[in-house]
């Protein structure tokens, strides 16, 4: 069953779990041209901007760099918990983890650098704006924003309900709620 999707580099990369594989997909043919075996299920993805794909592989605590051009896994890095959503921000990978956490990854050494941040929730979604990176909890209702260089939560919005993913559009935030069917649309400031 398809978890996530990524559009970068020409193609779109498509997260399975039975099979734990990356799918890639050329348009043109509009076919899978290459599959990547992975050992558990795709928890996100995030094209960098050197043009890597990076991958979390959520039961396994690890992130994965592939080269988009051979469709091989170059990196390998572990980050602990449960690894879901990342984003870019810095130079660094950020990686939310259901555990509760949210980490960084320098994508250069291959290695996670700093300090955690301790959200005391399960992270669900992750999205980098000027500001800083906003997550969000899915079983607490809560989005808060974290300042990169402290590595402190700066601003915290509930929501009522289960907020999984979240997106920048239009100079706002927009998050899902999987617990009442609806998108809420926050402002950054």
């Amino acid at each position: 069953a398809p978890v996530d999707r990524e559009c970068a580099v020409g193609a779109v990369r498509v997260g399975d779990h039975h099979p734990a594989s990356v799918f890639r997909i050329d348009p043109p043919p509009n076919r899978v041209v290459a599959t990547i075996p992975i050992d558990t299920m795709v928890g996100g993805f995030h094209a960098a901007a050197d043009g890597s794909l990076w991958v979390s592989e959520y039961n396994a605590g690890v992130v994965i760099r592939i080269d988009p051009a051979t469709n091989r896994l170059t990196e390998r890095v572990r980050v602990g918990g449960q690894a879901q959503a990342l984003a870019e921000l810095k130079g660094l990978l950020w990686v939310a983890n259901t555990a509760g956490y949210v980490s960084a990854v320098d994508p250069v050494a291959g290695k996670v650098v700093g300090a955690t941040v301790d959200v005391g929730h399960g992270v669900d979604g992750l999205v980098a704006t000027p500001e800083g990176l906003w997550a969000t909890t899915y079983d607490r209702g809560l989005v808060v924003l974290i300042d990169p260089s402290s590595r402190k939560i700066v601003r915290r919005t509930r929501i009522n309900g289960h907020i999984a993913t979240i997106a920048l559009a239009n100079g706002a935030l927009w998050v899902s709620d999987f617990g009442h069917g609806r998108i809420t649309r926050i402002d950054r400031q």
